[in-house]
C-alpha cells in the first residue's frame, strides 16, 4: 500500500463523487470482469449507439462470434452477435432508454456459438 498523497489518484477518486447523472468517460467503460471495453455514442439522429468491444486475447476467445443478450435494468433487453473481431453494436431510440440506464448492464451469453 502506498503511502504518499498522488494528486492524480486524488482527482481520480473526487471525480467519482459527484452527483447529478452519470456519463460514460470519452475514452469508454470497462465491464467489472475487464474482458469487455463499452462505448457510448449518439448517431446524429438521437440514436444512442453502445458498442462492445472484447478485450485481449481471452476477451476474444470468449466473446467473438457468440450470440449475447445485454441486460439494462428488469425490463430492457438486447440480443446481438458479437463479430469475429468480438465487437457488437446496439441501437437505442433516445427516448427508448437514458445513458444512465445504459450504465449498468448485464451480459450474457446465449448457448452455443455461431
Amino acid at each position: 500500500m502506498a503511502t504518499q498523497f498522488d494528486s492524480r489518484e486524488a482527482a481520480r477518486f473526487l471525480r467519482t463523487l459527484r452527483t447529478g447523472e452519470w456519463r460514460f468517460p470519452g475514452s469508454g467503460l470497462m465491464s467489472s470482469d475487464g474482458l469487455v471495453l463499452a462505448k457510448l455514442s449518439r448517431q446524429a439522429e438521437g440514436a444512442h449507439v453502445m458498442e462492445l468491444q472484447a478485450q485481449g486475447v481471452v476477451g476474444l476467445s470468449v466473446y467473438a462470434n457468440r450470440a449475447a443478450r445485454v441486460r439494462f435494468g428488469a425490463h430492457l433487453a438486447a440480443d446481438g452477435v458479437f463479430d469475429r473481431d468480438g465487437r457488437l453494436h446496439l441501437v437505442f431510440e433516445e427516448a427508448a432508454i437514458s445513458e444512465a440506464d445504459l450504465s449498468s448492464f448485464e451480459l450474457q451469453l446465449l448457448d452455443g456459438a455461431l
